[in-house]
């Protein structure tokens, strides 16, 4: 019970802590200041509760957690941080299928029309942007007249592999 109740409420206080922080300035690199309040509440928490530990074995009481829970405290808080973290990117416009779906959804009763869909499905706001964030993310770098993937992006991008070999899913470039 001890895992649910402090990996939900180190949860709730990053995301409670995001949101009040994305209220007054959403910062530049919202990933990397994502990871770093979600994962500061976690050690800041776990830090804190070693401390109420450490007080009450000073009266010879017994622990409110063990060793093995911080442990699963850890693993179930991570899972919960990067499910969020794949549901916060497709808001940041990361996800093509939700663009659409949404103005779909705006056009109400009335339906999107064909040609007006087509208007929407461009390279300036489906592939663009993203090229531009990876060269912005430097994940790729441009060399002359080319692009090549930066030793970030070649990292990035073998981890994809590897769960392709793993799984046997093709590889397909289109």
């Amino acid at each position: 019970m001890n895992i649910l109740i402090f990996g939900s409420l180190f949860f709730g206080i990053a995301f409670f802590l995001h949101i009040i922080i994305w209220r007054i300035r959403i910062p530049k690199s919202q990933v990397r200041v994502l990871l770093l309040i979600f994962f500061s509440v976690l050690i800041v928490g776990m830090l804190s509760i070693t401390y109420i530990q450490w007080i009450k074995s000073l009266f010879h009481q017994e622990a409110i957690i063990y060793f093995s829970e911080f442990i699963h405290i850890t693993i179930f808080f991570s899972a919960l941080t990067f499910a969020y973290f794949l549901v916060y990117g497709s808001f940041l416009g990361e996800s093509p299928s939700l663009f659409l779906i949404w103005n779909i959804a705006n056009t109400g009763k009335m339906g999107l029309d064909k040609n007006d869909l087509q208007e929407l499905i461009k390279d300036d706001i489906f592939i663009k942007p993203r090229f531009e964030s990876l060269i912005e993310e430097k994940m790729v770098i441009k060399i002359g007249n080319k692009y090549l993937l930066s030793p970030k992006g070649y990292t990035f991008v073998s981890i994809f592999i590897f769960i392709n070999k793993i799984m046997k899913i093709s590889t397909s470039t289109g």
